[in-house]
């Protein structure tokens, strides 16, 4: 099945990159490439795959109006050009893909092991599903990077530009000054801990009151209070298997952290992206989806992080730990598959009907 044997590809990739002998090196990135074109044929020309693909139709065939102004702005864009909702399909996923792809370039270790942790539940879920909110985490993951490298303008137009393909992004709006804040592991620690006391006695519940009296009546509070009294979306994770995997990823990544030599500016981009994730899934985790969404876009440097996961290890052992990042993208490819209706499987693509 593609879905499992994409990750397969980037693990080879991977470990192709770490061969000490350059004839090699040719080989690598044949495989990338070929790696490439099965992520574009899979994604880009997929067919009734995806729980959202009747509803992105129906916003491509003016029977739904965009959430979102670009997603809009790109289906009349296609539609002015006499282009189909599978060019549509296609043009998105791509400019979504691409996006990543120089993200991953320009900050990961190993540019296969990002492509192996995107692989995973961040191509399942976010571009072929909520494609939406994959668009926006690529534009969010070069503001990123732009925050790193301390340069406002950039980063404030990355930022706008993913706030326009989702809403949820603005949560990222003040990273640029938060990611300077230079917070000990301990006292880290000692927040988060705080933080879960506050999630066990409800705080979700007085926060979201509070931004209603903030920002009054809008969009993102009607959308945020929907959320909060739907019975499908307002679950309290709170005591999940999903709050155990945060908190082991957030502790992985002060260890990861402490062990690398890096930039000290991308250490201290990385912890504070992975601290902020932790805070916002605890101080929200009463209502599931409004905790996943405002820390997905904090969440989206795993994908860098776990480039450096490797260098944790001597030498000799760095094959191992690439075994084991792709056992666990595996383990999440097999979670996101096991998910009820979630539109998935059977897959099919314009070549397979």
């Amino acid at each position: 099945m593609f879905y499992y044997f994409l990750p397969w590809c980037a693990f080879v990739a991977a470990v192709i990159s770490y061969s000490k002998y350059p004839k090699y090196r040719n080989l690598y990135y044949c495989g990338l490439f070929f790696l490439f074109f099965l992520i574009i044929y899979v994604a880009g020309f997929r067919y009734q795959v995806g729980a959202d693909w009747y509803s992105y139709l129906d916003i491509f065939l003016g029977y739904k109006e965009a959430e979102e102004v670009s997603t809009g702005f790109i289906s009349n864009v296609l539609k002015f050009l006499s282009c189909g909702y599978q060019v549509f399909v296609f043009v998105y996923f791509l400019l979504s893909f691409v996006l990543k792809l120089w993200l991953f370039n320009r900050l990961s270790s190993s540019f296969a092991i990002s492509l192996l942790i995107y692989l995973g539940f961040w191509f399942l879920v976010y571009d072929l599903n909520g494609i939406r909110q994959g668009m926006s985490l690529s534009f969010t993951g070069i503001a990123f990077y732009f925050a790193y490298r301390r340069r406002l303008r950039y980063y404030l137009l990355f930022v706008l530009a993913a706030i326009s393909f989702h809403a949820s992004a603005i949560c990222f709006l003040p990273f640029y000054w938060m990611v300077k804040l230079k917070v000990s592991y301990f006292y880290q620690v000692v927040v988060l801990c705080l933080v879960v006391c506050l999630a066990y006695f409800h705080i979700s519940e007085w926060l979201l009151l509070l931004l209603g009296e903030i920002i009054g009546e809008s969009y993102l509070t009607n959308k945020a209070l929907s959320y909060a009294l739907s019975d499908a979306f307002g679950t309290n994770i709170i005591f999940s298997f999903t709050t155990v995997h945060r908190i082991l990823i957030f502790f992985l990544t002060l260890f990861v952290l402490k062990k690398i030599n890096i930039d000290n500016n991308l250490k201290q981009a990385l912890n504070m992206t992975a601290f902020i994730n932790i805070i916002i899934y605890f101080l929200f985790c009463q209502y599931e989806i409004i905790a996943t969404r405002l820390s997905l876009p904090f969440r989206f440097t795993e994908c860098i992080l776990f480039s450096f996961i490797p260098f944790v290890f001597k030498s000799h052992s760095r094959i191992f730990a690439i075994l084991l990042i792709l056992i666990y993208v595996e383990w999440q490819v097999y979670q996101t598959l096991s998910i009820p209706n979630g539109g998935l499987l059977p897959y099919k693509n314009i070549f397979i009907i």
